[in-house]
C-alpha cells in the first residue's frame, strides 16, 4: 500500500466519522404532516426524575447564566 492510498483511506475514514457525528448531532426533522396537527396544542410540561444522573447534572448546569440563555433561546426557537 502506497502512502497516497493510506492518506486517502485515512481521509475517507475521518470524513465518514465526521459525517456520522454530524448526522447524529442534528437528527432529521419530522414530516410536515406530523407537525401541523400539533399547532395550537398546549405544551405538556414533564417533571424530570431527580434520581437520574443526567438530570441532576443538567439541573446544575442550567444554573449557569450562559447555559440558561442558550436553553431559553432554543426554547423560543422550538416553540410552535
Amino acid at each position: 500500500m502506497s502512502a497516497l492510498t493510506a492518506v486517502v483511506l485515512a481521509g475517507a475514514a475521518t470524513g465518514s466519522g465526521l459525517w456520522l457525528i454530524w448526522s447524529g448531532w442534528s437528527p432529521a426533522r419530522p414530516p410536515l404532516a406530523q407537525t401541523l396537527p400539533r399547532l395550537g396544542q398546549p405544551v405538556i410540561e414533564i417533571a424530570p426524575e431527580r434520581d437520574n444522573v443526567d438530570v441532576r447534572v443538567g439541573m446544575w448546569a442550567r444554573r449557569l447564566g450562559p447555559v440558561e440563555r442558550i436553553i431559553a433561546s432554543m426554547r423560543t426557537d422550538l416553540r410552535v
